[in-house]
């Protein structure tokens, strides 16, 4: 997998919502990253549609690109759930916009749809190991993705395929 996993910082922020990661990135921007991973969303779809939060994820990763030039933004699809239906279909929703948004912004975009009921716990809500394992694994797969581009730059190389 990663050798150098160990390289990345990870914070832990847990109930918190969009408007608050606003605030709470701010300390580990002030570190100056070459990229910073979000994975944000699900403590929001509870109480804004799909394109609210859309509208304040744009508005977090455009803060974040302008307080660092350069530095490579992925944010990190709301994994599935089966808790509720209504917030199930919120959450599809939301990861196809975010999807298109990372698109159009040319930002990172890591999915999970190797995540599936399978992976949740008997609420449905929250992952269970084999989850917790998934989530994991493709975090590091998009962070190995990433150091080997950031190495291919250092290079100079102009053949890199990632």
């Amino acid at each position: 997998m990663l050798d150098n996993f160990n390289q990345f910082a990870t914070t832990k922020s847990s109930k918190c919502g969009v408007d608050e990661m606003t605030h709470y990135v701010k300390p580990t921007l002030q570190k100056k990253p070459k990229h910073i991973i979000l994975h944000i969303g699900t403590n929001d779809l509870q109480t804004k549609s799909p394109d609210a939060l859309i509208k304040a994820v744009t508005k977090l990763g455009e803060a974040i690109t302008q307080e660092i030039s350069g530095i490579e933004l992925t944010l990190s699809e709301v994994i599935t759930r089966t808790d509720d239906l209504q917030l199930a279909d919120k959450v599809n929703i939301y990861n196809n916009k975010l999807d298109n948004l990372c698109t159009e912004r040319n930002w990172g975009f890591i999915t999970h749809k190797s995540i599936t009921k399978t992976n949740l716990n008997s609420y449905g809500l929250h992952l269970n190991q084999r989850g917790t394992t998934a989530l994991s694994r493709n975090i590091k797969h998009i962070s190995a993705s990433l150091s080997e581009r950031q190495a291919c730059v250092a290079d100079r190389k102009n053949n890199c395929l990632v």
